[in-house]
Order: C-alpha cells, then structure tokens, then sequence
C-alpha cells in the first residue's frame, strides 16, 4: 500500500519518548507503521465496518497527531483510555488499536447526557479487526468496496 502526504518515518529513540509519554508500549505492527510511514492518506483506504458496510479512512494519524488525538479524547472524555487513535475516517471518527492489539472504529455522534462517559465510550466503540496488521491485510480500494 502506498501513502501520500506521509511524514518523516518515527526514530526508534522518538518512538520509545512516546511510549514512555503514553504510559504504554504500542504494538508491533502500529510501531512498525510510525517507524517506516508514519501517518499520511492511503492509496487502499476503504475499511469493513459492519457487514460490507464501507467506510472511508481519510487520513492515517502521524504519531504526534495520533498522541494529541489521544490526550485530547481522554481529557474529554469522549476516548476510553485503552483506545489509541491512529487514523480518522472521512466523518472524523477515530480508528483506534486497544492494548491488546485490536482495531475499534469509534464514532463521536452518538454522546447519550443520561449515560456516564464509560458508558458513553463503550457504546461508541465497535471491534472491526483483530489487530493491526490484520486491519491493514484485509483494507480494500474504493473501487472493491462499491464506493465510486
């Protein structure tokens, strides 16, 4: 898959800052992303959502996005703190890797006033792959999705 607008590929020593920053170790194939990409819009970008309903990622997070992104939502609330955002679909919805490296594609328009935020996150989270890698493996173009 090839990426425009990709930033500077992550040195390991930034990569372990982050971490460290993070208060948690990002997975293999997420770190191997940052350290060779790192971030920028994809060529395959049309993601399985539920049932062959597409959705479009518009842009891969670099890693300083995707931490501000992060601190961001915690401190907001509106993003569970096991949830890393690493790239946003076209509504603004982050994709996000769990800790134990699994996708979850998290909307942010569905905010309930009678539920608490754990609530709220939870609801808002739904597992679309079982890790990274597989996310990346089982993308399709626009094309294959029945989209243009």
């Amino acid at each position: 898959m090839k990426f425009s607008e990709a930033g500077e590929p992550v040195d390991p020593s930034d990569l372990a800052s982050a971490q460290a920053q993070l208060g948690r170790t990002l997975p293999g194939g997420l770190a191997t992303f940052y350290a060779t990409i790192n971030g920028g819009v994809p060529s395959v970008c049309c993601f399985d959502y539920c049932n062959f309903e597409y959705k479009i990622i518009h842009e891969f997070l670099s890693l300083p996005e995707a931490i501000q992104a992060y601190k961001t939502g915690v401190d907001k609330k509106a993003l569970a703190q096991d949830l890393f955002p690493f790239a946003i679909d076209e509504g603004g919805n982050y994709l996000c890797l769990g800790r134990d490296d699994e996708v979850f594609y998290c909307v942010h328009d569905i905010w309930d006033e009678q539920l608490d935020a754990a609530e709220n996150q939870a609801r808002a989270r739904t597992l679309i792959a079982p890790s990274f890698s597989s996310f990346i493996d089982d993308l399709v173009t626009s094309d294959e999705a029945g989209l243009e």
